[in-house]
């Protein structure tokens, strides 16, 4: 992604060197030794730490991309399956169900869980599939799938 701006950039700095060397082979005295030495020579050190930085974060950005990918592929993935699975549900007779009870010391609310076939104890299965309640008052079936 950065490689192509980086390379460039490298590009630009061999040029500029080329052209450096033609200016110092021609002008010769202490200017010069002090030009190169306070200006051009940090420059270059600058030039350096710039590229260097610059290729470490592209590769970061280029392995957070193909994660970024990866991770959207099985999202893709994912949404297939469960679409087909709403559509087609691969367990037939199974309960759509709704139990109600204790979210806090002061809420109560509800929350949905899915019965297999042969289950017919609903607060049971309801205190072990439902996540967010914790004191179960009770569990029934809303919908056959």
């Amino acid at each position: 992604m950065f490689f192509r701006q980086i390379s460039d950039f490298e590009e630009n700095f061999k040029f500029l060197d080329r052209l450096n060397d033609v200016l110092f082979n021609v002008w010769k005295d202490n200017n010069a030794n002090a030009f190169k030495t306070q200006s051009i020579d940090q420059l270059e050190m600058f030039y350096r730490k710039y590229v260097n930085e610059m290729r470490q974060k592209s590769n970061e950005m280029s392995t957070l991309l193909k994660e970024i990918e990866m991770n959207v592929s099985k999202l893709e993935k994912l949404q297939s399956q469960v679409s087909d699975l709403s559509t087609h549900p691969e367990i037939k007779g199974c309960k759509m169900c709704w139990a109600t009870g204790r979210l806090s010391e002061q809420m109560s609310g509800g929350e949905y869980f899915i019965a297999r076939p042969n289950e017919s104890d609903y607060e049971e299965i309801a205190s072990e599939r439902c996540g967010q309640l914790y004191d179960i008052e009770n569990a029934q079936v809303q919908q056959v799938l």
